[in-house]
């Protein structure tokens, strides 16, 4: 929802500098307004917001250190 439609799939196969200003967007999306992101945590917390915006923001950190690189996520 915060990245696209397709989610982490949309950053597939993109160099690192491409998917930062997504990245970028995403994060703030999810932390502007939590409560959007919050009602979708499953009941079993696995793969709740805290998590998903981490991932994210991990994922944002290693992009800005390795531009080059190309996203593979599975």
């Amino acid at each position: 929802d915060a990245i696209g439609g397709g989610g982490l799939h949309e950053l597939y196969d993109k160099k690192a500098v491409e998917v930062i200003p997504m990245l970028e967007n995403a994060i703030t999306k999810m932390k502007n307004n939590p409560e959007h992101y919050e009602v979708m945590n499953p009941s079993n917390k696995w793969g709740n917001y805290e998590g998903a915006l981490g991932v994210l923001e991990n994922l944002y950190k290693a992009c800005k250190k390795n531009k080059t690189a190309i996203i593979k996520i599975t």
